[in-house]
């Protein structure tokens, strides 16, 4: 029922199209359209604007995003430390979402969360809903990099390689749930080069157990090693869980959700199950998936407080990958139904 990943070649011939994109810092958020021809493509536009901002590719977008789009591009200001009001506004934007025969959402530079928010809300939908990721050839850090962050660690340094801290654990009223609040957690999140984003979550939850999900990445095995070892205290504290870490290629977003379902129908009777979207992006299609059809699921997000610019991500694109949900609402129900997530 899931579709399948494959490469970005050719855009929908309907005439009524929505584009959503955001406008962040690394170059990559307008390799998807920059590809595209210099026809207009789409009835309307959403530019998800950054707040607060600091380096941003935004007008850039904004002007790109012109270019293909008949009307005026509807701007909407994402805070990632208070999404709250970007949720309910967009709830608002989408309410004759579908009119639209199309929609294409390119998630490169958004928020994990802002990832989770969008599909959520686009939960009616009756249409065809496209997802649109760019991959770069290089993401920082660079493995040097790495091993220099780790010999300073024996000083007591903290290793963020990829973003700085965590500025709070932020949730929104449709992507939380109160169900099954005074029992142990599940708690389920991805792994990153930033050793504080889980650090903070464990130490805020204190889950009764644990599952990580690992960033395979066959082009450089040292990175899955590298990452699991920025985490071995919390292996080491949860190490009686034979299956703490899973890990799973950006592309295989399916068999994430896979991993989730049988999750959910292990614990959802015992446990109150936390998703934090914290690994690959692609990945957090697959968790808004599950809070779509699971709403009794909980999503707790730790924002970082900044991110590291410079050699974040490469330039150069590696592929441009397309997920189609035909009939987006219907797929949702076929997925229910096939993997008897209603018990």
């Amino acid at each position: 029922m899931l579709p399948l990943v494959k490469e970005c070649s050719t855009i929908s011939a309907s005439k009524n199209k929505l584009l959503i994109i955001a406008g962040g810092f690394e170059t990559r958020t307008m390799a998807w359209l920059s590809n595209l021809d210099d026809a207009v493509m789409f009835e309307d536009a959403v530019i998800c604007k950054y707040e607060p901002e600091k380096e941003s590719k935004y007008l850039k977008v904004l002007e790109l995003v012109k270019k293909h789009t008949k009307q005026e591009p509807s701007k909407l200001n994402y805070n990632r430390f208070e999404p709250t009001i970007f949720e309910s506004k967009l709830r608002k934007l989408f309410s004759n979402i579908n009119k639209y025969d199309d929609i294409y959402v390119d998630i490169t530079v958004m928020s994990k969360l802002l990832i989770m928010i969008v599909i959520n809300e686009l939960r009616k939908y009756k249409n065809n809903l496209h997802i649109i990721y760019s991959e770069p050839v290089r993401w920082g850090p660079s493995e040097e990099e790495y091993k220099e962050a780790m010999s300073k660690r024996k000083n007591g340094g903290v290793i963020c390689l990829s973003s700085v801290g965590v500025g709070d654990i932020v949730r929104t009223p449709a992507l939380s749930s109160v169900v099954m609040q005074k029992n142990p957690v599940v708690l389920v999140a991805g792994l990153s080069f930033n050793e504080q984003i889980v650090n903070i979550l464990v130490n805020d939850i204190n889950p009764e157990k644990l599952f990580l999900i690992n960033q395979g990445c066959q082009r450089d095995l040292w990175r899955e090693d590298a990452i699991e070892k920025i985490h071995q205290s919390i292996l080491d504290e949860y190490g009686y869980q034979k299956d703490v870490v899973s890990k799973y290629l950006l592309i295989e977003y399916d068999k994430v959700f896979e991993f989730l379902v049988k999750l959910y129908k292990r614990f959802w009777l015992t446990n109150r199950i936390i998703l934090s979207p914290t690994g690959y992006k692609m990945h957090a299609v697959s968790f808004a998936l599950m809070k779509i059809l699971c709403p009794d699921i909980h999503i707790e997000y730790p924002t970082p407080e900044s991110y590291l610019f410079d050699g974040y991500s490469d330039d150069e694109i590696k592929s441009i990958y397309e997920l189609e949900f035909t009939d987006f609402e219907k797929c949702l129900s076929d997925l229910y139904e096939q993997y008897k997530l209603g018990g």
